[in-house]
């Protein structure tokens, strides 16, 4: 798959897994994503050359109660990781996230370390 991540996927509020990993998407993460209540994995990785082309900053996540697992590793995000970063993420479990291979500067926000 490529282009853009459609906007229209914030329409899904009930989908809990979206996996669109080692593709070829272009853009940004709409930040529609936010709108997806029982999202619980959401994975845009591109592991084979971590050449992926998702550009802007790291959205926040910070809607997504039901949130367990991030994987967008080899992109091209920039920016640091927004201190309020999967901020109302309820789950008692083991959270997975990866960012690696991306352009992200600064320092994990000590209100990750739950």
């Amino acid at each position: 798959l490529s282009g853009h991540v459609p906007s229209e996927i914030g329409f899904l509020s009930n989908i809990q897994v979206v996996v669109l990993a080692e593709n070829a998407f272009t853009g940004t993460i709409p930040t529609v994503v936010n709108k997806m209540a029982s999202l619980v994995t959401w994975s845009l990785h591109n592991h084979v050359n971590h050449k992926g082309e998702l550009t802007g900053t790291l959205p926040k996540f910070h809607h997504l109660p039901n949130i367990q697992e991030v994987f967008l590793e080899g992109n091209a995000l920039t920016g640091s990781i927004p201190r309020d970063f999967l901020q109302n993420a309820t789950t008692t479990n083991e959270m997975h996230i990866g960012l690696s291979y991306n352009q992200l500067t600064g320092s994990i926000p000590l209100e990750l370390q739950r």
